[in-house]
Order: structure tokens, then C-alpha cells, then sequence
């Protein structure tokens, strides 16, 4: 048993251990999120690669170590480690390199800490019987490697959300916490300053991560009420598609009751063709006439769909704005039609609140499959270029809190269909179009 525990300490086999443990670690949390070049076991066995070929330069690096008995500085080998992981993150997990370093930090972070905990055993090393010492030395680092495969679990998760773009004020925001007690646990432990001045050091290090604290908590709340808002939004929404879905069944019986009127509408302009009252037949011709025609109504066969084309372009045109449209789809869409409802809805809400904005409000609707996928194009007029002067499409209303959700529900739901979305400018006409993936 002595033996091998001697063994284990000449050898340094704990850091080996803990470099495997992180690769695998960072190659798991990676997968969850793309396909990394190489395997987890091939990545796990080049940080143990790298350990070695830099183990023997950090053994002989002539720094103090924190307590008599350690042989070499503990601080060394954590350097060596982020030596190690960091670039074989960036040349083989390059899709997830930022998530990698921020995962990294705290790894590290968590290691710098047990040693700082388990600082009480090491200088008992000499007072404790060998074999006892020995159990308690490998003990600890067996607990040590059990919790870092519970971190990685506790990442996978709870992972880091980094989909935004790359802002350094945020990222070095989120690494300042590892960084700085990384930073007094060299301090600390290399003596660069006086014993006394270390509590001092440590309270100026918790200071300054306290506004950093406040800062991330802050935008995690904020985060927290953007995603409240939206899923609000969207339950309106769909709530608005259920009442639409409620109709249907009443659409149909006017459909009915339409047959009905253009069978009467015929038979009396047909007295009327036989000499009837000329104030009758006026009657017919500009009431009944004109109702006619108002009804002929987009039908795809898709009654949802059809529902919300022919409300809200009834919508628009009460308010004057020309509507043109171009509708090519099949009654059966292999899509959900909840999902491209709830997106079609959005759209056409924008373009009809946009149009009422310009004097000559003008909205061009596109639906067709091409390629195996369903394109819902939406485009109205407007009098500026809307994406030089607000790229980001927020919205401009003075009640902000509860408005401008319409863009954002539209990014979620064609991103959890597998979709696209897409806005640009043509021709004077702002453009949303929005590609869902259907099945042959």
C-alpha cells in the first residue's frame, strides 16, 4: 500500500487523473451541443498526453509551495492544466470554446479550493501514522475526482446559455469570479506579499466581485422577464388561435347559409329579369351584390389557416390597406398548424400595425412549399429603410413592457420547428420570411 502510494505521489498520477477527468468532462458538455472532432476517450487521453510532455518542466519550476511537505507549489499544476485544456479546447471543441473556458475556470476554481480545504491534513503528514496518511491523502483525491464527474453533471444540467454575441464585457464579467481567487491563490501561496496583508487581500477580492455578482444576477433576472413575457405572449397567441379554431365550425354553417343566399340572390334577380320593381332590383344589385362579393374568401383547405388569412385581411382592409396575395399550399401540411399559425398571425399583425402607420398601406402574402420547406413570405410597404434604422426590429411603442413581442415569438417558434427567419428590405417593401422544414 505504501509502496503504491509513493509511487502515486513521484508520479504526480493524481494530476493525470484530474486532466482526464476534465477532458472528459469538456468533450460530454461539448456533444450535448455538436459533434466534436475526435472521441471523448481520445480527448481525454490527449490531456493526459499533454500532462505528461508538460509534467516534467512543472516538477522543476522553483516555486514556493504552500506547506513544507508538498514538494511543489500546488499553483503550478493548476497553470498546467489550463496550459493544457485550453488549447486542445480551441483546436478540438472549437464550436463550443467560450462554454469550454468558462466551464474550464470553474473547474480549476473548484480544485484551487479543496486543496485550500484540505490544507489541515498535509502538514500532518509527519505526525500521522504512514498508512493512515496515505488512506487519507488517496481518500481525498478519490472525493475529489467523484465530485468533479458530479460538476459535469451539474453543467449538463444546469449548461451555459451562450447563444448571444460575443460581448467581452459580459464574458470577462462571468470568468472574474475563478480569475480573481485564482489570482490570490498564487498571491497567497508565493509569498508576494505579507502574511498579514492576506485577509485583506481576500476581503479586496470579495469586494470586487461583488458588484461583478450583482451585475450577473441582474441580467439573469432580466433574462427571467424577457422569457416570462415571451411564453405570455405566445400563450396569447395561441389562445387567439384556439378562438379562430372555435369559429371554424360557425364558418361553417355561414358558408352554408352563403349557398343559400347566392341560390336566392339568382332566383329574385331572375323575377326581376321577368319586369319586377326597378327599386327591388336596385336593392338587390347594391346590398346583396356588393355582400357577394365581399365574401369570396381565400380557402386552402387548411380551415385554421384559412381562418386567420381571411380575418386579418378582412382587418386590413377595413382600414384601407391593399392586400394582395399569393397562395399555393396543400390542404394537408406537414407542419404543426398551430406552429405556422402562430408565426403567420405575428407576421401579419406587424405588417398590418406597420401599414397603418403610411399613407398608402400596401401588404404582399406569400405561401408556397418549395424545396421541402414552407415558405411564408410577408411584405409591406413602408417610407424608410426599417432595418438601417432599427436593425434589431424593437419595437418603437412608448408602452415597450407590453408590446414588440411579435418578432421575437416568430424567432423561438421558427427556431424550435427547425425553421429560418429572415427580414430584408426590397423595393420600398420591408420583407419577413419564414422557411419550415416539411416532410416528403
Amino acid at each position: 500500500m505504501l509502496t503504491f502510494f509513493h509511487l502515486f505521489r513521484q508520479f504526480h498520477i493524481e494530476w493525470f487523473l484530474y486532466a482526464m477527468l476534465l477532458g472528459v468532462g469538456l468533450h460530454r458538455l461539448a456533444s450535448d451541443h455538436g459533434k466534436p472532432k475526435i472521441s471523448r476517450w481520445q480527448y481525454a487521453l490527449l490531456h493526459a498526453v499533454g500532462t505528461a510532455l508538460l509534467l516534467p518542466i512543472i516538477v522543476r519550476v522553483p516555486f514556493r509551495p504552500l506547506f513544507a511537505t508538498q514538494g511543489t507549489a500546488f499553483w503550478v499544476f493548476f497553470a498546467m492544466l489550463i496550459a493544457v485544456c485550453l488549447p486542445l479546447a480551441r483546436i478540438f471543441l472549437p464550436f463550443y470554446f467560450r462554454e469550454s473556458t468558462g466551464y474550464l475556470m470553474y473547474y480549476i476554481l473548484f480544485l484551487i479550493l479543496t486543496k485550500m480545504t484540505l490544507s489541515v491534513l498535509y502538514p500532518a503528514e509527519s505526525q500521522l501514522p504512514p498508512l493512515l496518511y496515505a488512506v487519507l491523502d488517496l481518500g481525498s483525491i478519490l472525493l475529489t475526482c467523484v465530485v468533479l464527474v458530479l460538476l459535469t453533471l451539474l453543467f449538463h444540467l444546469s449548461p451555459l446559455r451562450l447563444q448571444i454575441p460575443f460581448l467581452p464585457e459580459y464574458y470577462v464579467g462571468g470568468l472574474f469570479f475563478p480569475l480573481s481567487f485564482f489570482f490570490y491563490f498564487i498571491v497567497y501561496i508565493t509569498g508576494v506579499i505579507p502574511e498579514k496583508w492576506t485577509l485583506a487581500l481576500l476581503s479586496l477580492v470579495i469586494l470586487l466581485n461583488l458588484p461583478v455578482a450583482y451585475l450577473i444576477f441582474s441580467r439573469i433576472i432580466r433574462a427571467y422577464e424577457e422569457t416570462v413575457r415571451l411564453e405570455r405572449s405566445i400563450a396569447y397567441v395561441n389562445a387567439e388561435l384556439a378562438g379562430y379554431e372555435g369559429m371554424i365550425e360557425l364558418e361553417e354553417r355561414v358558408r352554408k347559409e352563403r349557398h343559400e343566399l347566392k341560390n336566392n340572390y339568382f332566383y329574385i334577380r331572375m323575377l326581376l329579369s321577368q319586369g319586377r320593381t326597378e327599386e327591388l332590383e336596385t336593392y338587390l344589385d347594391k346590398v346583396i351584390g356588393e355582400q357577394m362579393e365581399a365574401i369570396s374568401q381565400i380557402s386552402t383547405g387548411n380551415h385554421l389557416i384559412d381562418y386567420v388569412l381571411n380575418q386579418k385581411i378582412g382587418e386590413a382592409q377595413k382600414d384601407g390597406i391593399k392586400v394582395m396575395t399569393n397562395v399555393l399550399v396543400p390542404a394537408k401540411l406537414a407542419v404543426d398548424d398551430y406552429v405556422f399559425c402562430r408565426i403567420l398571425l405575428n407576421l401579419l399583425n406587424n405588417a398590418i400595425e406597420a401599414s397603418r402607420q403610411e399613407p398608402e398601406g400596401d401588404i404582399q402574402i406569400n405561401l408556397s412549399c418549395k424545396n421541402h420547406y414552407l415558405v411564408c413570405r410577408v411584405a409591406n410597404r413602408v417610407s424608410a429603410d426599417i432595418l438601417s434604422e432599427n436593425p434589431e426590429l424593437h419595437t418603437t411603442k412608448e408602452d415597450a413592457a407590453n408590446h414588440g413581442m411579435g418578432i421575437p415569438i416568430i424567432k423561438k417558434t421558427a427556431h424550435d420547428a427547425g425553421g429560418l427567419f429572415q427580414t430584408s428590405m426590397e423595393n420600398g417593401y420591408f420583407t419577413a420570411s419564414v422557411m419550415l422544414p416539411v416532410e416528403d
